[in-house]
């Protein structure tokens, strides 16, 4: 726990996996609501290829979606689909290329614009 100037205090715990992935044992206290993008707890997953369950990959295994909900993982390749918190794309030397937030107001492109989608 940690006491900051103004006298309020935050904590976080956290765990590793024998992978090194790391998740919040449990929702943080005096902090924001993490988004459902951040592992809490026993979800979500990771596949035996180190992937969280429920987004999606494409064969390469770059993150092409983040669902709101995530359910059971997708075949690599699947296009994203359903409410999505954001959605990537990557180029054929697996650079990412665009990254587009659920909301769709702004798209971050490969040489660092940010344009309106």
């Amino acid at each position: 726990m940690v006491t900051g100037p103004n006298t309020a205090t935050w904590s976080e715990a956290y765990n590793y996996t024998l992978t090194g992935n790391r998740s919040l044992t449990s929702d943080p206290t005096g902090l924001p609501t993490p988004t459902s993008e951040v592992p809490i707890g026993t979800g979500p997953a990771y596949t035996a290829s180190n992937q969280i369950s429920g987004w999606y990959y494409d064969c390469a295994g770059n993150v092409t979606g983040i669902p709101l909900n995530p359910g059971s993982t997708p075949a690599c390749g699947t296009t994203p689909s359903g409410s999505l918190l954001r959605t990537a794309a990557y180029d054929a030397e697996n650079r990412m290329t665009s990254v587009t937030p659920s909301s769709g107001a702004r798209q971050v492109t490969r040489d660092c614009k940010s344009v309106r989608a």
